[in-house]
């Protein structure tokens, strides 16, 4: 089943799922298409439209191309860069975010060694 079967979204689509619908209605129909193409396609709204390609295009998974000469409707074309688009990062993997390789490669100790300390100063505010 293809993403673009929208009986399976539903109307609670997030832009990550429409880039990914437009996307593979991109493959399937020519790898460049025009709002006014995917529209009149049923694919999504214009607004879930523009949606999606900010969203693929801020992902560097779609580009806009523009035809001069060519009506509003058909300016401006949108094609598939070749870049896959990656689910979203759901930032569970922040816990394992360290600086142990960057400190080493400074050469930096992890674990600060215990110095020997022979005495201190006391200081007094009389």
């Amino acid at each position: 089943m293809l993403a673009t079967d929208f009986s399976v979204w539903g109307e609670s689509m997030g832009a990550y799922d429409r880039a990914l619908a437009l996307s593979d209605w991109l493959k399937t129909n020519g790898r460049e298409g025009t709002i006014a193409q995917m529209a009149g396609a049923g694919l999504m709204s214009k607004r879930d439209l523009r949606s999606a390609l900010d969203y693929g295009m801020r992902r560097g998974v779609f580009e806009a191309v523009e035809h001069s000469g060519r009506s509003a409707d058909a300016r401006v074309s949108y094609q598939l860069t070749g870049v896959p688009l990656l689910p979203p990062d759901t930032g569970k993997r922040v816990d394992l975010i360290t600086f142990d390789g960057l400190l080493g490669a400074f050469g930096i100790a992890a674990v600060p060694p215990m110095l020997k300390c022979t005495g201190s100063l006391r200081h007094t505010t009389e």
